[in-house]
């Protein structure tokens, strides 16, 4: 009887632990994602918000003063009684005396955020961009800043220096691309 009262409390004990390490791991480590924000049902269609302010890096480090806003929509364009959602965007200004038409970003996806994308090495090809037009990077609905925000808690992640080599290769590829088209 001894034997298996031991084992019992030694199984009780590891699933206490087991079940403490997921609840600091999701409390803790995983914290970085934001919640869903306040709706945006008290603001009216069409209202767009525009303010500058400072791009930061991962790091926190400033990149560059950009035009960051959001607009409000539908959720569903076909009711009229629709949930409002914002649309958020950030907008790198031309440095160009006669701007061409703005190119726009949207990330792919399922569930990217443009803007994000914009704290990266891309943010390099994006400045070099606005040297003949506004760059705006937008939010698709339900990620980064867009109101409501819908992100999971994604515990799945590469090593550091395996993203940046990636990143890194994409974003030669790209300025090869761009610095080839405008020669």
């Amino acid at each position: 009887m001894r034997k298996w009262y031991r084992k019992k409390r030694y199984w009780i004990a590891s699933l206490v632990l087991v079940l403490g390490v997921i609840l600091l791991y999701n409390l803790v480590l995983v914290s970085d994602i934001p919640y869903t924000l306040p709706n945006v049902n008290d603001k009216t269609l069409g209202n767009l918000e525009i303010q500058a302010d400072t791009l930061h890096d991962h790091l926190g480090n400033p990149l560059a003063i950009i035009d960051t806003g959001q607009f409000v929509v539908k959720e569903n364009r076909g009711d009229a009684n629709s949930n409002r959602i914002g649309i958020y965007f950030e907008r790198f200004r031309s440095t160009a005396a006669n701007p061409l038409p703005p190119i726009f970003f949207l990330a792919g996806g399922p569930g990217s955020s443009a803007t994000g994308i914009g704290k990266t090495e891309y943010f390099f090809l994006f400045r070099e961009l606005s040297k003949y037009a506004d760059v705006v990077l937008m939010d698709q609905r339900g990620v980064g800043g867009s109101i409501p925000n819908l992100s999971c808690r994604n515990s799945l992640s590469l090593p550091v220096e395996v993203t940046e080599n990636i990143e890194r290769q994409l974003l030669d590829d790209h300025i090869t691309r761009v610095v080839g088209l405008s020669a």
